[in-house]
């Protein structure tokens, strides 16, 4: 499944056969099947192998696809016979094909599948459906994600009440009365800068692979995020990408979600110096010895010193 109408779902693959593999680990018993298919290759059957033998491992703690070798009798039995042997040699065959469990097409086949996928590429409406299911698959956990971090209650770090209060009291310095102004301000420094880079980058707190397929999923979501916090209008149409089509009809929703959540932080109690101190140094004391201070302080006199006439200014 996927969100993004990428190359994998835009061509035109004939896949023959679905095989399962038993894979037979020494220190147990049981046997774990794992579902592959003729086209796949050698590394996507040990990456799907993998998969199945560590899904509740650590990806930093699994076996890279390049340490391991396929081999009848050692990693899996069947009746397929692998191209890759025991002990890693590679069985005759030309180099462009050594890479596959089944025979490549010929030349001419080729050519008649390029012509294929071209026609299927000039009609990507009909992989649409594809994509909304995917999309009514995940919906729950989207809406849920962002109702999690669109939420002004006791959980939310005093830090974002406090920086929104000071771009409040900048635009007010400053004689903005335009609100889509500060709507900006405040997206721009928590949500478009924080929340969109960890919905792109999840690997950046779980330790997990991050495919390709994955990461053009997620860039969806981003970019429908990225959206909700927006205040321009988007004209959309028959040519417009699908990835903005997708989530058209939820975006005024999250927009209202986007707004609402400003205005609940703003009606919240104001945080005093003294009380974002106390919490800035309770976050210092949980977090004592993860961080290179000496680093981050080199880090804060470079911006410093750029910007040190706007600072002074300010």
């Amino acid at each position: 499944m996927a969100l993004a109408l990428n190359y994998d779902i835009n061509s035109c693959f004939s896949v023959k056969d679905l095989r399962t593999l038993h894979v037979v680990q020494d220190d147990l018993d049981e046997k774990i099947q794992c579902k592959v298919l003729d086209c796949d290759t050698i590394s996507q059957v040990k990456s799907k192998i993998l998969d199945a033998l560590y899904k509740n491992t650590p990806f930093s703690m699994r076996p890279s696809i390049h340490e391991v070798d396929l081999g009848t009798g050692t990693y899996f039995t069947n009746s397929l016979t692998p191209i890759i042997t025991v002990n890693g040699d590679v069985e005759s065959g030309s180099v462009m094909r050594i890479y596959h469990l089944v025979k490549p097409m010929d030349e001419h086949h080729y050519q008649t599948n390029k012509v294929s996928e071209r026609t299927h590429k000039a009609i990507p409406e009909i992989f649409l459906t594809r994509l909304l299911s995917t999309k009514g698959t995940i919906q729950k956990f989207v809406d849920d994600f962002f109702n999690t971090i669109l939420t002004a209650n006791d959980d939310l770090p005093p830090a974002v009440k406090w920086l929104f209060d000071l771009l409040d009291e900048a635009a007010r310095r400053h004689s903005i009365v335009d609100p889509e102004v500060v709507h900006a301000w405040k997206s721009n420094s928590l949500p478009l800068r924080f929340w969109v880079n960890f919905i792109k980058n999840p690997d950046f707190i779980f330790d997990i692979n991050k495919t390709t397929t994955v990461d053009s999923c997620l860039s969806v979501i981003a970019q429908t995020f990225m959206d909700s916090c927006s205040t321009a209008e988007h004209r959309l149409g028959k040519d417009s990408p699908s990835n903005k089509l997708l989530f058209a009809k939820d975006i005024p929703h999250y927009r209202e979600m986007v707004s609402h959540f400003y205005y609940d932080v703003q009606m919240l109690p104001q945080i005093t110096d003294q009380e974002m101190s106390s919490a800035m140094q309770q976050l210092s004391v949980t977090q004592l010895g993860e961080f290179d201070t000496i680093a981050a302080l080199k880090e804060l006199y470079i911006y410093v010193t750029k910007y040190n006439e706007q600072v002074s200014f300010y």
